[in-house]
């Protein structure tokens, strides 16, 4: 299954929450906060809070 297709079936609370929190760009603020704490050279990139 598509992760988009499992997006849809969730409940409306979480559908209206994640509607929210792409409003107010939420994964830019925690990709931003924790910056920091990525590796620079080692392994694969990590996957971005939000996701």
């Amino acid at each position: 299954m598509a992760a988009s297709e499992g997006r849809a079936l969730g409940n409306p609370f979480h559908r209206a929450l994640n509607r929210l929190l792409d409003e107010h760009g939420f994964d830019e603020f925690a990709e931003a906060a924790c910056r920091e704490f990525y590796a620079e050279k080692r392994g694969r990139p990590g996957i971005p809070p939000g996701v």
